[in-house]
C-alpha cells in the first residue's frame, strides 16, 4: 500500500496539475444522469500536503444517487483521519461505505425509494507526494496515459480501474457465495447490469432478506439460499501509483458512455492529439464526449481530463 505521508519534508510539490477540465453529453437518453466533481489541489489541514480530487458518478434509475454522491462523497473523505494521514486506500473504502449508509437513510428510510444507484470512479492526486490513488465501483473507468521521453514513444494507456459486471467470473462467484444469482439470460442481478455500486438497495442487506416478496428482489435471490451479504457490493477496486516526475502523464476519468464507444488507447491518443493542437483540458474532454454522440443509441457520456507536469523551479 502506497501512502501520501511519504512526501518530502519541505512539503514541496513533486508534480503539478497543469490543467483539468470536464464535459458531459446526454446522448440519446431521455435524461442526463451523470454527475462529476473537480477539486483542484488543496492543502490538507494539519499537513504539508496538497491533494486534488476528481470523480464521476454515472447514475441509473434516477439522478438522486449520483447527485448525492457528487455533493457528499468528497466531504466525507476530507474529514476522515485516514485521509488526513495520507492513508488514501483505507480512506476511500471507508468513504464509500459511509456514503452508501447516508444514501440509504435518504432514499430508503426518508423517501421509501428502493430503486436507483450510481457507479463511481474517484481519483485522489497527492501532488506533494506525486501519488495517484483511484477507486471505482461499476464500469466507470480511469485510464492513465504515460509518455516517457527516454523511450521516445507515444503515450501508453494503462487502465487503473476494474469493470464490475455480474457476468465476470469473480463477481458471479462472489454473488453466489452470499446467496444471490445472476440471470443467465440477461446477465443482470435482478434489474441492474453492474455488480458494485452506491445505492441499488434492493440488492443489499437488509432488503434482500426483508423484501423477498418484491419480484425484483426474489429474482436475484438463489432459491433456498441464506442471504449473507450484499449482492451489489460497495467494496471498491483501488489502485495506487507513484507518478515519476521525469515522465509525462495524462489522466482520463469517464463514464461507460465513453468506454462503450472507444478503447482506452484511443481515448488517450485523442487527449495527446488535443494537447498537440494547443487545446485545454475542457476542450479535449468535450471533443471526446461529442464523438460518442455519433452512435444512434448513445448513452450519457462524461469525461474528465487531467494534465500533469513538473513543478516550475522557484527563482531565487
Amino acid at each position: 500500500m502506497l501512502e501520501g505521508n511519504q512526501s518530502n519534508a519541505e512539503g514541496k510539490d513533486k508534480i503539478t496539475v497543469i490543467d483539468a477540465g470536464a464535459a458531459s453529453v446526454q446522448g440519446r437518453r431521455p435524461h442526463q444522469e451523470d454527475r462529476y466533481t473537480i477539486i483542484p489541489p488543496t492543502a490538507v489541514p494539519g499537513s504539508q500536503r496538497k491533494v486534488a480530487f476528481y470523480a464521476i458518478f454515472d447514475g441509473h434509475g434516477g439522478t438522486t444517487a449520483a447527485e448525492h454522491a457528487r455533493t457528499h462523497l468528497h466531504r466525507i473523505l476530507a474529514l476522515l483521519p485516514e485521509f488526513q494521514k495520507g492513508k488514501y486506500e483505507e480512506a476511500i473504502r471507508i468513504a464509500f461505505r459511509r456514503e452508501d449508509e447516508e444514501l440509504f437513510n435518504t432514499l430508503v428510510l426518508e423517501r421509501g425509494q428502493k430503486k436507483g444507484g450510481t457507479t463511481a470512479v474517484i481519483s485522489i492526486v497527492d501532488v506533494t507526494a506525486a501519488l495517484l490513488v483511484v477507486g471505482n465501483l461499476g464500469d466507470a473507468r480511469a485510464v492513465l496515459g504515460i509518455l516517457d521521453d527516454r523511450k521516445h514513444s507515444g503515450y501508453r494507456a494503462e487502465r487503473l480501474t476494474k469493470d464490475h459486471k455480474p457476468t465476470e467470473p469473480e463477481e458471479m462467484a462472489r454473488i453466489a457465495e452470499v446467496g444471490g444469482e445472476v440471470n443467465p439470460a440477461s446477465g443482470r442481478i435482478g434489474a441492474v447490469n453492474i455488480s458494485r455500486a452506491l445505492g441499488d438497495f434492493r440488492y443489499k442487506l437488509p432488503l434482500t432478506r426483508t423484501d423477498q416478496n418484491d419480484p425484483l428482489v426474489s429474482e436475484a435471490v438463489r432459491p433456498g439460499a441464506n442471504v449473507k451479504d450484499d449482492f451489489v457490493s460497495v467494496e471498491p477496486h483501488i489502485t495506487s501509483k507513484h507518478l515519476d516526475p521525469a515522465v509525462h502523464h495524462l489522466l482520463v476519468l469517464a463514464s461507460d458512455g465513453v468506454w462503450n464507444e472507444m478503447k482506452d488507447q484511443t481515448v488517450i491518443d485523442l487527449v495527446a492529439a488535443g494537447r498537440q493542437k494547443g487545446w485545454d483540458a475542457h476542450t479535449i474532454a468535450k471533443a471526446i464526449v461529442k464523438t460518442t454522440e455519433k452512435n444512434l443509441y448513445s448513452d450519457n457520456a462524461t469525461c474528465i481530463v487531467v494534465i500533469f507536469g513538473k513543478p516550475r523551479p522557484v527563482e531565487e
